[in-house]
């Protein structure tokens, strides 16, 4: 029996285009026989908007204390994890980013100010996984395949069109890792992507083994 873990979903007390309690996407993601989630609220300038002028430390003292609150709802048969999709200032790209610590965000400076080069080096450093969410949605660019390591061949939000039969062929012909997401933002959003694994995900070294090792299949609709 697959096992079935979602990488890609944002809840409204960190996400401010989500509309979607962390109880309420708790409840849906279990009523769809999912076993684990990966929580990828995002991390941009709007994200901070009510506190533009805090500190990075403050900003992110906020904003590990608000992404944790979804972890009480976790269960023996229901794992809870955390990512996060990150935006750098002056690109319309998305990257969804596994891996961190709280120490990690806390300990580097302001991540939104980089731009892929200099985090894709940083990241790499400290053992995280960054695959590029939605790379064919209108406004979004193509990156160098060494500075990511994989892409979202597959999203499923069903509000934006993100052409994932190119992902798909992109992704194929540079050799590049596949996951996908459902890009969950609203009570009701079809629980849809991610991916399905012959055992149960319940901690983030056994997430990022079947990252890196891909067996994995990925849940598309």
């Amino acid at each position: 029996m697959p096992y079935k873990t979602e990488l890609h979903m944002h809840t409204n007390d960190v996400s401010i285009c989500a509309r979607v309690t962390p109880q309420e996407a708790v409840e849906d993601y279990k009523a769809a026989g999912y076993r684990t989630i990966v929580v990828t609220n995002h991390m941009n300038r709007p994200t901070f908007q009510h506190m533009k002028d805090a500190s990075w430390e403050e900003q992110m003292n906020w904003y590990i204390q608000k992404r944790k609150e979804i972890l009480q709802y976790a269960s023996p048969d229901f794992t809870i994890l955390l990512g996060f999709e990150l935006r750098f200032d002056g690109s319309e790209n998305d990257y969804l980013v596994y891996g961190a610590s709280d120490e990690f965000l806390m300990s580097h400076g302001d991540l939104m100010s980089m731009n892929l080069e200099s985090f894709s080096a940083l990241a790499h450093q400290n053992h995280l996984l960054i695959y590029q969410a939605h790379p064919f949605r209108y406004h979004m660019s193509m990156v160098k395949e060494s500075l990511i390591d994989g892409l979202e061949a597959y999203n499923g939000n069903e509000r934006h069109d993100s052409h994932n039969f190119l992902s798909v062929s992109w992704a194929s012909y540079a050799h590049l890792a596949m996951i996908a997401g459902s890009d969950y933002h609203r009570k009701g959003d079809p629980c849809n992507g991610g991916i399905a694994t012959d055992l149960p995900i319940t901690t983030e070294d056994e997430l990022m083994a079947y990252l890196m090792t891909r067996n994995y299949t990925l849940l598309r609709g």
